[in-house]
């Protein structure tokens, strides 16, 4: 993988809905489950990396999880959360996993943005039916500031796309629907490599 990539104009659906947790009251859309245990899920302004809210998440004696049953088409479909510790350290898979199905799933990869945020994707194949998918922070964690979720029927991650983002639009309710992206929409769509897809070799 090399240092520099170009954004493609791409369509997509973000089948999340409040998938940057700026509605105001967390368990509208989302399900927050603590097990009994100790951990704890608030919004937050205190970081945001869309928008002006995320969830804060402490992890406790159990793990905490966070998630929305989302119907989907059969098809490969691609979960991403952009995810900040509290500590601004490395986020890792002790710090969070997917919720793919119900059931925790390492992600495919956890990468670095800015600003001590990082990016972590799933990419699942799914069948066509309603599927709890979210975002599990463990036992024994950091806490971690969460946002950004997105699932799209795609077999990668395209950039984060809600209805107050350039080109999208909400479907519905402002942050209580689902989002799309115009194709022909430049801010938005999918990373591409430049040195892995074009083979380019820089001289000095």
């Amino acid at each position: 993988m090399g240092n520099w990539s170009i954004v493609l104009p791409e369509a997509t659906t973000n089948l999340f809905k409040d998938p940057s947790f700026e509605f105001g009251t967390l368990a509208t859309y989302w399900t927050v489950n603590a097990f009994g245990g100790t951990g704890t899920g608030v919004l937050s302004n205190a970081q945001a990396f869309s928008n002006r809210a995320s969830v804060f998440i402490t992890p406790g004696t159990l793990n905490f999880d966070v998630y929305q049953t989302v119907t989907t088409v059969a098809a490969s479909h691609t979960l991403s959360f952009m995810v900040r510790r509290s500590d601004a350290g490395v986020v890792s898979g002790a710090d969070v996993q997917a919720i793919i199905d119900g059931a925790g799933a390492v992600f495919d990869s956890i990468t670095y943005v800015s600003n001590s945020w990082y990016r972590c994707v799933k990419t699942v194949t799914e069948t066509a039916a309603a599927h709890d998918t979210g975002i599990i922070c463990p036992t024994g964690g950091t806490s971690v500031y969460v946002d950004a979720g997105q699932f799209e029927a795609t077999s990668y991650w395209t950039t984060y796309c809600d209805g107050d983002q350039p080109g999208c639009e909400w479907t519905g309710t402002k942050h209580g629907s689902t989002s799309t992206r115009s194709a022909q929409e430049r801010s938005g769509g999918r990373a591409i490599d430049i040195d892995d897809t074009y083979n380019t070799v820089t001289e000095f």
